[in-house]
């Protein structure tokens, strides 16, 4: 069964085309497919322009380092997060008339 299972996986991503790129093998050769901007938002970018005002907040790393970038070869005990208080971060954004926040705390740096 799990050899059908693997057989049927890999004929199908063989022979699937992808949006962007060529895809190379020995039966198959897709032209590259150049992306073409829309014309209007779709459904997703709607409802985020329909929730109008927000707030990112990027917490990761670089905030113990006091750095706006970094390579990614920090350790992980410089992360150590002691007295946050996200409700604060919260509450100000409520009363600054926001509709949403967004916390990335995984960004260019990997961490």
């Amino acid at each position: 069964m799990k050899i059908a299972f693997y057989s049927l996986l890999a004929f199908f991503c063989a022979g699937s085309p992808r949006a962007q790129g060529t895809i190379r093998s020995d039966r198959l050769r897709v032209a590259k497919v150049e992306p073409s901007p829309s014309t209007r938002p779709n459904k997703w970018q709607r409802a985020q322009i329909a929730r109008k005002y927000g707030m990112f907040i990027h917490f990761g790393i670089n905030t113990f380092c006091d750095e706006e970038w970094t390579d990614g070869t920090r350790p992980p005990s410089v992360y150590h997060p002691s007295g946050i208080d996200a409700e604060q971060w919260i509450a100000t954004a409520k009363a600054a008339g926001m509709k949403y926040v967004i916390l990335v705390t995984k960004h260019e740096d990997g961490f």
